[in-house]
């Protein structure tokens, strides 16, 4: 299944620039809605099953060899006795640099973020909204876990990350281990390495699809990350089918934003707008959430395709594109204009 969803985003990058003007049938199957009897008025959802897939095997085996350039295999095991990695591609340079933390999509693995530019444009970029500012950022690339995803199938476990359990109580043992993965890798990079050299007012959130979700959440609730852009996030708090939706009460204000293609699978680009305008309204002033949308094209838009709310073709394939073309003008745009000091 991997090889086939990767196989489809490289061909979409190619494919997708154009305008179907007719409705393609929906691919994958709806699932039924999941019991709500778990339901933490707290935390949301209970913690993610795990589960085992041949790919995230290999995935685990195979991570962070075939980077082109300098890479430090980053590891730890977590609370609840997991295997953790990640890969830390370091630009190099004598100065200090910014720091992107990139979550992979669900089902696809941390190697995804080749398909994104960021991978290029880290030795060329300036991040620091200065003039005379330093070119380039760090990456931090963290691998999710195989576990069950409340998704439709074939997403309904795999590799992934779960922002369905929503406790980001440092003090509370029972603390989602994800958030306790990406906070210790965090940590360790900025904090704890002598041989590289970390802006730590500009550590800035990204991610896709299911990645960018878990992103946005933990950005919104930990504290020092200067901000977060991401693509294509389904809404962290009141997702598709979730039996344990909550009403987002986010600890930090931290400025976030998220593109989405005007056709997108399962109603994400009106449901995330919903989400960011949700922000805005409750929160005000103290609170920066933006929203962007684009075409097949590429080109800005300013509405969802409403018709465009399941899991069709078109709606797949846009999805599982990365808008290169926006890095610049939109992600690195925005992600340059804040520092959390």
């Amino acid at each position: 299944m991997k090889a086939i969803l990767l196989f489809l985003m490289l061909l979409v990058q190619g494919v997708s620039s154009f305008q179907l003007p007719f409705t393609i049938p929906s691919i994958w199957p709806t699932t039924a809605p999941p019991n709500t009897s778990t339901c933490s008025n707290k935390y949301g959802d209970q913690p993610a099953k795990l589960t085992t897939s041949i790919s995230d095997i290999l995935t685990y085996v195979n991570l962070c060899v075939d980077i082109p350039r300098r890479v430090v295999k980053l590891s730890f095991t977590d609370t609840d006795g997991n295997q953790r990695q990640a890969c830390l591609l370091i630009t190099s340079t004598s100065k200090r640099l910014p720091i992107i933390v990139w979550l992979h999509a669900s089902l696809l693995s941390p190697s995804t973020i080749f398909l994104t530019n960021l991978v290029n444009e880290a030795s060329s970029t300036n991040l620091t909204g200065k003039i005379n500012g330093p070119l380039g950022y760090h990456l931090l690339v963290p691998l999710g876990r195989d576990t069950t995803h409340i998704y439709p199938s074939p997403d309904d476990k795999g590799l992934g990350w779960d922002n369905w359990y929503r406790n980001y109580n440092r003090s509370d043992p029972a603390l989602n281990v994800d958030v306790q993965t990406i906070d210790y890798f965090i940590d360790q990079v900025v904090n704890r390495r002598t041989d590289l050299q970390v802006d730590s007012s500009r550590v800035f959130m990204s991610g896709w699809s299911n990645g960018a979700a878990m992103a946005l959440q933990y950005a919104l609730n930990t504290p020092k990350i200067a901000a977060a852009a991401v693509y294509s996030a389904p809404d962290p708090y009141r997702d598709y089918k979730d039996p344990c939706a909550q009403t987002p009460n986010v600890t930090y204000h931290t400025p976030v934003l998220t593109l989405y293609n005007q056709c997108d699978i399962i109603g994400i680009c009106e449901t995330g707008k919903a989400f960011i305008d949700d922000l805005n309204n409750r929160y005000g002033n103290k609170q920066v959430a933006n929203v962007t949308i684009f075409g097949s094209d590429f080109q800005i838009k300013t509405t969802c395709n409403l018709a465009c709310n399941d899991l069709s073709i078109l709606a797949v394939a846009q999805h599982l594109r990365w808008p290169i073309t926006l890095n610049e003008n939109v992600f690195f745009n925005f992600l340059r204009k804040y520092s959390s000091v």
